[in-house]
């Protein structure tokens, strides 16, 4: 009889540039499908997102 694998949680290492009109990311490929599957989760298309994140001032 096999054990069932253990499932650990990834830590997500990856950088996300923002800017007016473009959204960077930077990182291994798991990670960032991680990031765009929670992101597609959301009601928020990427234009709003990025008039959101760069109004406030965050980057």
């Amino acid at each position: 009889m096999t054990c069932p694998p253990i499932l650990y949680r990834r830590r997500l290492r990856m950088k996300t540039y923002v800017d007016e009109k473009q959204l960077r990311m930077v990182g291994k490929v798991w990670e960032i499908r991680a990031t765009l599957r929670s992101w597609s989760k959301k009601e928020l298309t990427l234009q709003e997102y990025l008039a959101r994140r760069t109004r406030s001032g965050r980057r």
